[in-house]
């Protein structure tokens, strides 16, 4: 028997919850729908791709289903480290038994059990009920309190009566005083031995009809996707707000950068010192070797020379280092004309030529008479 060859241990059910859990696309319609499309992926993948379900986690084609995540968070934890186990083993019919397991128990009240033959809901007293909890491998367990309140009984034990786990007669239940609850268990098996033991199963208390049950799983399914769907507008609307924040960013970026080298290659003996001590105070992220001779220019504006020959060496030496600036401005401003507002200027976009640079580090060099100087103009107005 098995769920590939459409023969599986539930495949009456098997089919129609997954018709009713699970879209042709997206997500089910609740978790344990969910658990059933992540394990049927994983099947799918073995034996159509031969993927195991290692390669699908590796992948990313489906979770590890171990982890607390959707749909394993919370109360089905258990449910999915179970499901790893199996998967990871091949014993792919039973995850699937196990998942479809948890469905119809889902679906199941304390008066009515799904049939898994029939995909309706059946007194668990009737006839059809019980055939439904022998398909299920689950078992009713009769919980007697018996003796309470009766000075029989010590009385340590007197005020919750004496437990005892067995269908006892009418006769003997009315002669210890006893309070009868019938429990459903399922059979379980440890992973590490052969102990076997049974766990009691939680039932809803809803008791309506397999239809209405449906209708709410669509509705809270339907639900679910217009608060996700609300989300993700959201999401975008502040994804599109950052964007145009960054955009505003890049372009003030872009403008300031422009305007900067447009000023540098422009630039002439009669510039205000103002203007260049402005500029090189600029927190763009420019070369130093601009920035120092920047700085040297409005040391040689501010001179007051005294004599003819200070006077022609100030002005030389404001030419030279204003030739430059002025080829590297022309530069970069060519550069710059052809990037938009989305594109990002970075330090190579701006970066020197290596002829001008090197002429330009072996003129600051000559004018402060020294590599020392030039190094420690460097560290006072260019290291961070």
């Amino acid at each position: 028997m098995s769920y590939w060859s459409d023969n599986g241990k539930y495949q009456k059910a098997y089919d129609f919850l997954f018709e009713k859990l699970i879209p042709h696309s997206g997500m089910a319609k609740n978790r344990l729908g969910e658990a059933l499309r992540l394990v049927n992926k994983a099947v799918y993948r073995y034996n159509n791709d031969g993927d195991d379900y290692d390669d699908c986690v590796h992948e990313g084609i489906i979770q590890e289903l171990s982890k607390k995540q959707y749909p394993f968070d919370g109360e089905y934890h258990p449910l999915g480290r179970e499901l790893d186990n199996l998967l990871s083993n091949n014993a792919h019919d039973d995850a699937i038994n196990l998942v479809l397991f948890n469905i119809m128990l889902s679906l199941s009240t304390t008066t009515h059990i799904y049939n898994p033959s029939s995909n309706r809901l059946v007194r668990i007293d009737s006839e059809a009920g019980k055939k439904a909890l022998k398909e299920l491998n689950v078992n009713k367990v009769f919980i007697n309190y018996c003796g309470k309140n009766e000075e029989w009984l010590p009385e340590p034990l007197r005020k919750d009566g004496v437990k005892i786990s067995k269908n006892l007669s009418e006769e003997t239940k009315k002669e210890l005083k006893c309070d009868t609850i019938t429990e459903l268990h399922k059979e379980v098996k440890s992973r590490y031995n052969s102990t076997k033991k049974t766990q009691k199963l939680k039932l809803s208390q809803d008791n309506s009809i397999l239809s209405k049950k449906f209708k709410k799983i669509e509705s809270e399914h339907a639900k679910s996707v217009r608060e996700h769907e609300k989300k993700r507008k959201e999401r975008m609307e502040i994804y599109k707000k950052q964007e145009k924040r960054e955009m505003k960013r890049k372009f003030k970026r872009l403008t300031d950068y422009r305007q900067f080298y447009e000023m540098l290659k422009n630039m002439n003996a009669n510039t205000r010192v103002a203007t260049i001590k402005k500029m090189a105070q600029t927190k763009l992220s420019i070369d130093s070797l601009i920035r120092m001779a920047l700085i040297t220019l409005v040391e040689y504006k501010e001179k007051k020379p005294t004599t003819a020959d200070q006077k022609k060496h100030r002005g030389e030496v404001i030419t030279k280092l204003i030739l430059p600036l002025n080829t590297i401005g022309e530069e970069i401003t060519h550069t710059l004309s052809r990037y938009t507002p989305r594109d990002t200027v970075t330090r190579s976009t701006t970066s020197i030529d290596q002829i001008i640079q090197d002429g330009l580090d072996k003129l600051l060099v000559e004018i402060h008479g020294s590599n020392e100087a030039v190094d420690e103009l460097w560290r006072k107005c260019c290291r961070h």
